[in-house]
């Protein structure tokens, strides 16, 4: 009997379509020098990194949430830009939005969306500036065992034609900088900026896990899949111990007897206890920590903020107290999320009363000598690089007039308007993406990783084979420390770290 043949479907990275994809994506970023070292576009005084405007093609394919939705109500739900009806009209009238290629009028902006269906925009793209504290990145190379790469079915002349298979690129992420592309941030993001600095190609580095843009610290990326997939599957299995450091407004308990939270909603099932012992195989300090167990689920879908919930999901964190400074009455915590849910310990933080210093969407007080001094600066910066007179183009196939249309429906440029600049820019972007306030930048900074990889072996021995499971602990840091780190925290770190 003849056997039938199973077609494997192909991981959605090898499809045709998304390498396509890609390799337009890689192309275009090429052709607009994007990918650029931190360095870059960075102002040595002010720290601020803020690239030249340029023209960009956009395409989007329509996702199955958007399906039999009108166009105006996917756009303005879903991109900032379209909030205004003033600059829809003229993105139309000036031939600038298509689907499926063709360009749209007015009365299609109520025409639903269907499955498969592709809209583009053509748009003077302007990119808010981030904060790049020094001049390069710091990226540590770190090498897996070789036991893993064997357990992992790699051979010797495979690893020797990719150098980067089992090769993890641990980066240090200033706040403020996006982890990848999305949004309005492209070239101000981390995996492009590392790529420049290695010397890598564009989209090449796969970041292995997510990190809050206003959060600092580690980040682990691979530049091949096998690796990427072997910490993604070990960070979502909680095989991994992590280690963030907060400053926390108001004195931090330390002992059970001081255990006074201040709990605000007396309506939810807030559940936390003292434990005696050692906080973490990373920080092994036998001075007592707070564990907070409870479910956290969203309040807000569009913001994306969590809260403190009976429903949602689970969630634990551990906290202990490292130093409390009186002079300014924060307290520097050293924080374990057990589990990994988004916001985890802000949320945990802001309902024990003691929120994140500068985390104003929960509740945390922004630092006075900061206050509306980088929104300024941001906006002086996007102003003095959108005066520049070349202005790379996403295709050569783009007519004079079409560029000169595609600058003067800018939101950012329109000065026509009657508008100052300084007003166009602020009312074209978020006061976070400005750099307003605390917005951009929290007192949370993720400071350690570390994966426990299983390996399995087989001993033979008096023709009987036996199967041996061994773990490998292997730690991911860069070793830098945030700028508010310091006093007598310092010190009680450094005896572990």
């Amino acid at each position: 009997m003849e056997t039938q043949k199973v077609r494997k479907r192909r991981s959605a990275n090898q499809r045709k379509s998304k390498l396509t994809r890609k390799a337009t994506e890689i192309e275009t970023i090429k052709r607009l020098g994007l990918c650029k070292p931190a360095s870059c576009y960075r102002d040595p005084v002010s720290c601020l990194r803020c690239p030249p405007p340029c023209i960009r093609k956009i395409e989007t394919n329509v996702k199955g949430k958007w399906v039999g939705k009108p166009l105006i109500e996917v756009l303005k739900e879903e991109f900032y830009c379209f909030q205004k009806d003033d600059y829809n009209r003229k993105i139309v009238s000036n031939g600038l939005l298509c689907i499926n290629g063709v360009p749209i009028d007015e009365s299609s902006f109520t025409c639903k969306l269907q499955n498969m269906d592709v809209f583009s925009r053509i748009l003077h793209w302007h990119e808010p500036p981030v904060i790049v504290p020094r001049p390069a990145l710091i990226i540590r190379k770190v090498v897996l065992p070789i036991d893993l790469l064997t357990y992992l079915n790699v051979d010797g002349d495979c690893r020797e034609c990719n150098r980067d298979i089992g090769v993890v690129y641990v980066c240090e992420k200033p706040s403020s900088v996006p982890v990848h592309p999305a949004g309005p941030y492209l070239a101000n993001t981390l995996t492009l900026m590392a790529e420049a600095q290695l010397g890598l190609e564009p989209r090449s580095l796969l970041p292995c896990h997510r990190l809050d843009r206003v959060t600092s610290g580690t980040v682990l990326c691979c530049s091949d899949h096998v690796t990427a997939k072997l910490l993604q599957s070990h960070i979502t299995s909680g095989s991994v111990s992590k280690l963030y450091l907060a400053r926390v407004n108001g004195k931090f308990p330390s002992g059970n007897d001081h255990f006074l939270f201040k709990q605000k909603n007396k309506n939810i099932k807030f559940q936390w206890e003292w434990v005696s012992g050692k906080f973490s195989d990373i920080i092994p300090r036998e001075a007592g920590y707070v564990n907070v167990a409870t479910n956290i689920s969203t309040r807000d879908v569009s913001n994306g903020l969590r809260c403190v919930s009976d429903c949602g999901k689970e969630s634990i964190s551990k906290f202990q107290l490292l130093w409390y400074d009186q002079s300014t009455d924060l307290s520097v915590v050293a924080c374990i999320p057990v589990t990994g849910r988004s916001h985890q310990l802000r949320v945990h933080l802001q309902f024990l009363g003691f929120p994140i210093h500068n985390d104003l969407q929960y509740g945390g007080q922004p630092a006075e000598s900061t206050h509306g001094q980088m929104k300024e600066e941001a906006i002086n910066a996007m102003k003095s690089v959108s005066s520049f007179v070349e202005c790379p183009i996403n295709s050569s196939k783009m007519s004079k007039s079409l560029i000169q249309a595609v600058i003067d429906t800018c939101p950012c440029c329109d000065l026509k308007s009657g508008e100052s600049n300084e007003n166009l820019i602020e009312n074209a972007f978020s006061s976070s993406q400005l750099l307003m306030d605390g917005e951009y930048a929290i007192d949370l900074h993720a400071l350690k990783y570390r994966i426990k990889f299983k390996t399995k072996h087989i001993h033979e021995s008096s023709n009987i084979s036996v199967e041996h499971t061994s773990a490998v602990d292997v730690d991911f840091s860069t070793g830098v420390l945030p700028t508010w780190m310091t006093g007598y925290a310092l010190t009680c770190l450094a005896e572990y770290y």
